[in-house]
């Protein structure tokens, strides 16, 4: 074993001891391999080790840490240090894959691990568990990486972005998941494809759960004619994940639509209170209008009463000086005392008045009638 071989088998037992005190000892299959890489590597394609630990470092501390995607050939090489974990679905070993490699890469690796175990749901396919860890496993083994490709049948990579999500490494895939995303976006599902979702799905807080429930809100918001009604209300609560996330979606569009309702109201309210107060100004108008034309109308009686008094009265005086007249052209001495008389019925200053006028006759006749004068 040259000198280069025997500092990098040292330096992988010192990290590997670092990371895990508990694992095993690295075997001499692993020594034959870690001084084989010594050997190949040439001064400007050495793994540089501070660059190494430092990202390794940062990966254990925080779960999900490291992007493979930004990370150079050799560090991504070195994930596949320390111990391996089992895959399982139930008691079926399914496949395994550096633990180093998975905690670095997926979000929930702390919740997902026990111990060197990790156990997988029965709804997800074998061969989509296997896709996605060959992937990852793969990505550890090549010098150039490429985003995992779409196998262009809709219900294969479901359940590959399905696997993905649940194993916390869906960043990977958000290409194939924007892609189904528009999707399914620009259509109606179908049962199988909603059934398949709804199967596949972990929570209603799941992205295709998610996905595939707020296209339905949206259809029956827009009250899209092609979805019929009457079969959708009888098939969606066969999905209840589905049906629970759109709930959720429509909890603040019901929100917005009672604010809406309370606002309609209140402003119908204001308008009626408004109209109640428009019609109680208007009632005010027409009942001054009303008094108004009934006090024009009393004056107007009241004035045509004063007229026929005026006018009777003029009548009346005409007719007075009329037979004053009459009574002071008489010569017969027999019709004086019938004007005295007439005088005394009278009885008011304006006839006493109208005598006083009258040419010819004074006023010594006992003081009611009238003298002849020459």
């Amino acid at each position: 074993m040259t000198c280069r071989a025997h500092k990098n088998l040292l330096k992988v037992k010192a990290a590997a001891k670092e990371r895990d005190p508990n694992s095993v000892k690295p075997t001499k299959k692993s020594a034959v391999n870690g001084a084989t890489n010594g050997i190949a590597s040439n001064e400007s394609n050495s793994l540089d080790t501070t660059e190494n630990d430092s990202t390794l470092d940062a990966a254990v501390d925080s779960p999900g840490g490291a992007d493979l995607m930004d990370m150079s050939g050799m560090q991504r090489k070195a994930l596949t240090q320390g111990p391996i974990i089992k895959i399982n679905q139930g008691k079926l070993v399914v496949d395994e894959m550096p633990r180093l490699l998975f905690v670095s890469t997926s979000t929930k690796a702390n919740e997902l691990l026990k111990g060197n175990k990790l156990n997988v749901p029965e709804r997800f396919s074998l061969e989509a568990i296997a896709t996605v860890v060959k992937w990852l496993k793969e990505a550890t083994q090549k010098a150039y990486m490429k985003k995992p490709m779409r196998t262009e049948t809709f219900f294969k990579d479901i359940q590959n972005l399905c696997v993905a999500e649940y194993l916390g490494v869906s960043r990977y895939w958000q290409h194939q998941i924007q892609f189904y995303r528009t999707f399914l976006k620009k259509k109606i599902p179908s049962e199988e494809e909603v059934a398949l979702i709804e199967k596949l799905g972990d929570s209603p807080e799941d992205t295709f759960v998610h996905i595939v429930a707020d296209r339905f809100c949206f259809l029956l918001r827009k009250k899209n004619e092609s979805l019929d009604m009457e079969k959708f209300n009888e098939n969606i609560p066969k999905y209840p994940k589905v049906h629970a996330a759109m709930e959720a979606i429509n909890a603040p569009w019901e929100e917005i639509k009672r604010q809406r309702r309370e606002e309609a109201a209140r402003h119908k309210t204001a308008k009626a209170e408004h109209r109640a107060f428009i019609q109680r100004r208007e009632d005010d108008r027409i009942a001054r209008e009303a008094k108004k034309l009934q006090l024009e109308a009393e004056k107007a009686i009241q004035k045509a009463q004063l007229e026929a008094r005026r006018q009777a009265r003029e009548e009346a005086a005409k007719k007075d000086h009329i037979k004053l007249h009459t009574y002071t052209k008489a010569n017969d001495a027999n019709e004086f005392p019938d004007f005295i008389g007439f005088r005394k019925s009278r009885s008011d200053d304006k006839m006493w008045k109208e005598c006083q006028r009258v040419k010819g006759y004074g006023t010594d006749l006992g003081g009611y009638g009238c003298t002849t004068s020459t």
